[in-house]
Formats: structure tokens, C-alpha cells, sequence
């Protein structure tokens, strides 16, 4: 098994990088925020599913919906082993999953974005404007929330890791980890999830 591990701020374009590479070779996508919405579902909790993870966490350990996801993920058909996975923002997530399914190779691209970029795509993918200065804390919420520490432990292991900061929506991003070097031009369309 090989995974790639997408990650990065919102609206820097992974889904659809994910998509652009999926369609390209084969490989299984598998997005973590989808299937955490799906057992939330499946669940029939009344709460909103912040205060359904938090009570899962409090019950059963901070790494329970990583084991969860594991065994979806697990579980599913695919008729590859190379998998692309996108969704998490903590690295503690990244390397549960990677004890778990012990891969023969992996990488963790970190795709970032200069702030324009980042808020121009996100303006484009909810469709309604925002401030610099409310844009400014959003991000800064998503760095508490573990994006920081993720980014900085991509920074600091370059031999499974790589770091992208892109300039603009048509940076070409590349990828090696499956076969040989993939590189994608891609062009951010604003109706992608990510």
C-alpha cells in the first residue's frame, strides 16, 4: 500500500487536485470530512457533529474517529492499493493512520497558498465575500486547530513530506509517490469542496 496525504488550509485546491490526479491513474480517493459527515449521520445523534466527536473523544480517547476512518477506509473495495487521502488537518490523524496501515510508502503534501489566493478561492467556493480581517482569523482558527503544528512537522521531516506554497491557481504541484513523477497544472474551480 501507498498513501498520499493531502492537506492544507481550505480552499488551496486539494480536492480537486485529488480529483485532477484520480481521474488521471489509478488511485482510490478517500476524503476524511465526507466520511466523518456520513457516520455522523448514520448515527442519528442529535448534536451537531463538533459535539458528537467531542463526546466521542471524551468516552473512548482523542484517536477515536481516526480508528473509525481506519476501518472505514479498510473496509472499502478498491481495486488499487495506491491511495490519496485528504481531510486531515492534525498530524496526530496522519500518523495514527499510518501505524495502522503501515504503508510501504508514503508522503504528506502540505499545499499551501498566499493569502489572496486563499481567499479569493474561498470567496469563489462559498460564494459570499469576507473581510481580510475576518479571513486573517478564520485561517488563524484552522492553524489552532492543528494545521500549524502539521505544517511545521512537514517543514521539519523532508524525507516523507514536501511543503507547496502556491503563487497562484495555475502552480503546477507534483507527485512521485506512486510511480513516476506526476505533474498537474491545475486550474481551481470554484464549485470543488475543497
Amino acid at each position: 500500500m501507498k498513501i498520499l496525504f493531502l492537506t492544507g488550509p481550505h480552499a488551496v485546491g486539494k480536492s480537486y487536485f485529488m480529483q485532477q490526479l484520480a481521474t488521471t491513474n489509478n488511485f482510490f480517493q478517500f476524503d476524511t470530512g465526507p466520511e466523518m459527515r456520513r457516520m455522523h449521520k448514520e448515527s442519528l445523534s442529535e448534536k451537531n457533529i463538533g459535539e458528537w466527536v467531542d463526546e466521542l473523544e471524551k468516552a473512548y480517547g482523542p484517536l477515536v474517529t481516526c480508528d473509525m476512518l481506519c476501518k472505514v477506509l479498510e473496509s472499502r473495495e478498491r481495486d488499487t492499493d495506491n491511495i490519496i487521502i485528504t481531510g486531515f488537518r492534525q498530524i496526530e490523524g496522519i500518523e495514527y493512520m499510518i501505524n495502522y496501515f503501515q504503508p510501504e510508502n508514503y508522503e504528506i503534501l502540505y499545499i499551501d497558498g498566499i493569502f489572496e489566493l486563499l481567499k479569493n478561492n474561498f470567496i469563489l467556493r462559498e460564494n459570499r465575500n469576507i473581510s481580510d480581517e475576518d479571513f486573517q482569523k478564520y485561517l488563524l482558527s484552522e492553524e489552532e486547530w492543528g494545521l500549524r503544528n502539521l505544517k511545521d512537522y512537514v517543514l521539519n521531516n523532508p524525507s516523507n513530506c514536501r511543503y507547496i506554497k502556491k503563487q497562484s491557481n495555475s502552480d503546477a504541484i507534483t507527485t512521485d509517490i506512486f510511480k513516476n513523477n506526476k505533474v498537474l497544472k491545475l486550474n481551481y474551480k470554484g464549485d470543488q469542496n475543497d
